[in-house]
């Protein structure tokens, strides 16, 4: 027998949030757009630092983005880079 066991504020909301909380339908056309086929935590994060500059200058954190891409699918082909400095490029 398995329990899942839920525990949190607005557990009566789930699923029905309005839109605005969940990820914009832009950022999955950007996705599959660049061939990243609806991983949208890149463009996500590009979102933020737009949006917040005052964290970080938005430069700053797009260079600081493409050298982590570049460390972390430092094993996959080349490609899968490509398409994640494109999506934060958009």
């Amino acid at each position: 027998m398995k329990i899942l066991v839920l525990n949190g504020p607005n557990l009566n909301m789930l699923g029905i949030r309005a839109k605005r909380h969940y990820p914009n339908e832009r950022f999955y056309k950007i996705a599959k757009e660049v061939g990243l086929h609806g991983r949208t935590s890149t463009i996500m994060q590009t979102a933020f630092f737009a949006l917040h500059e005052n964290i970080l200058s938005f430069e700053e954190a797009k260079s600081w983005l493409i050298a982590d891409f570049e460390k972390r699918f430092s094993k996959k082909t080349s490609d899968v880079i490509e398409k994640n400095v494109l999506a934060v490029e958009r």
